[in-house]
This record gives C-alpha cells, structure tokens and sequence, in this order.
C-alpha cells in the first residue's frame, strides 16, 4: 500500500523490572513471617496433619516430635524464603533484559507491518537467556548493554546465588560445587544499622538498646556488610535478621542495576519523556 508508513507505538516501561522483583521479595517476606509466627504459636502435642484428612507415614520409626519438628520448621520456612527470593531476581534479570533489548533498537526504528518483537521472553533468543545461570545473565548485560550492578553487589548477589545452588541441589549441605572461598562457602550480603555519632568529635559507634545516649549524639542510619562462611560439609542455614538482609541486598542490587538501565537508556537516544513509551515506523 501506498502513503505514509503507520505510526507505532511500542511501550518500555523502565520501572516494571524492579516492580515485579519488589512484589516477589515481598512475597517472600511475608510468606517466611506468616510460617514462623504460625509456627511458633503452635500448641504443642503430636505431629499431625490438621482437620479430617487421613495421617499418612511413610517412615513412622523416623516421625518427628514436636520439639524436632518445630525447629526444624523454622529452619525450613527460611530457607524456602531464600530460594524464592533468589528466584524474584532471576526473573528481574529476564525482565531487564528484555527492556535492553528494546532500547537497543533506538528512539525510531522503521518495521514492516506485524513485525513481532525478537526479543521477549518467549522468543529464541528470550529462552537462551532463561536457562543461564545468573552469573551468565549479569555477565550478558554487561557485554551487550554495559549494564550491571556494582561490584560490591555484584559479588553478594552470585554468592547468595550460591547459597541457593547448595539449598536446590544438595539439600543445604555444602558441597565441592558450592565452594567460593578457601575457607568454604562464602555468603554476604547488606545491613542496615542504627549508628550514635558523636557531635564533637565525630566518632561513631553502633546503637545498643537501652544503652544511654548523649543528649549532643546524632542518631543515624547507615548501610553496613555482613557476611559468613560456611565450611565443606556444614548444613547452610539463615537467621531471620540474616533473611532479611539477603532480601534488602538482592533489592539493592536491582535497583543498582536499574538505574543502570535508565542510564543506557540515555545513551540509545531514547528521550526522558519515552520511558513510559517510545515510538516506532511500521510501514504499511
């Protein structure tokens, strides 16, 4: 057909990516606080399968008591808790992927009618990215699109990334494969911590409840690094102040790498006011 070519618009939101791994951290983070409050509320008496349903035992020599069970359920609802938070960011790296591959195509770009994006998630090249792990996603972003983390995230979040392979593939018993230092497994992750800084003279020192305060002191908030070993052999497990921390390190590092995307995004010529969407040409 003759005439002008149609005017298409293709939307890339910026802000989708981090959005959906806020809502699957926070997922987590009340699933885990769900199961240990319930957990811990449970009266004691015999392990059993609540109302009607039939009790079934496929090892009754090895049934736990409740003393057992209620710990090692603690133990358990963590761990799931970190897997599907580990889990939240693999699918925040397909997400901003494809929004990469959608800046790459620049402010204006001319297509024939029907064109088909190549690259969602469904696609070919979609699927390739799918079934890396995530150290070879970030290492994709960064080769094809100079976007990454920084390195300080970047090391915490292939070490809790990990800690999931050793949690998925071995049952949280480290092992040879999970190996990332001398010494054994290494996790790290971010805390946030209250600190008392002295007005005269500077010094700082962490916040210890019901120690007092001077009146001249200044209360303040800042972002400290954790981090434990875990040796061969030695079964992983997590606090709830240490799930937490993985959950605000893996949150830290997408919105690092987010803003990362916004900035090449800037460099593909994509105007501010296209983040919400940015025009394409489909000739007819």
């Amino acid at each position: 057909m003759g005439g002008q070519p149609a005017l298409h618009t293709l939307q890339i939101n910026l802000e989708a990516p981090q959005a959906r791994l806020q809502r699957s951290l926070q997922r987590a983070i009340d699933l885990v606080a769900f199961g240990l409050t319930a957990g811990a509320a449970a009266p004691e008496g015999q392990v059993r399968m609540p109302g009607p349903a039939m009790q079934f035992a496929t090892a009754q020599n090895y049934a736990m008591s409740f003393a057992q069970a209620k710990e090692e359920f603690e133990l358990w609802v963590l761990q799931s808790g970190f897997r599907d938070a580990v889990e939240g960011m693999q699918d925040f790296l397909e997400e901003a992927r494809v929004v990469c591959a959608a800046l790459a195509l620049g402010p204006q770009i001319k297509v024939l009618a029907g064109w088909t994006p190549p690259f969602t998630r469904e696609s070919a090249e979609g699927q390739r990215f799918h079934w890396l792990g995530l150290e070879k996603k970030l290492a994709v972003l960064k080769d094809q699109y100079d976007v990454a983390p920084g390195p300080e995230l970047r090391t915490a979040v292939e070490e809790i990334n990990q800690a999931r392979h050793c949690l998925v593939h071995r049952g949280g018993v480290v092992g040879e494969p999970d190996l990332n230092h001398p010494e054994g497994l290494r996790i790290s992750w971010r805390r946030l911590e209250f600190i008392v800084q002295d007005a005269k003279t500077g010094a700082q020192r962490p916040l210890v409840l019901n120690q007092r305060i001077e009146a001249e002191s200044i209360l303040a908030l800042r972002i400290g690094l954790s981090a434990r070993l875990f040796g061969l052999g030695e079964r992983l497990s997590v606090t709830q102040e240490e799930f937490i921390g993985v959950c605000f390190t893996l949150l830290s590092v997408g919105q690092d790498l987010s803003a990362s995307v916004l900035q090449y995004a800037q460099r593909t010529g994509v105007p501010p006011a296209s983040t919400s969407g940015t025009e394409r040409k489909a000739e007819e």
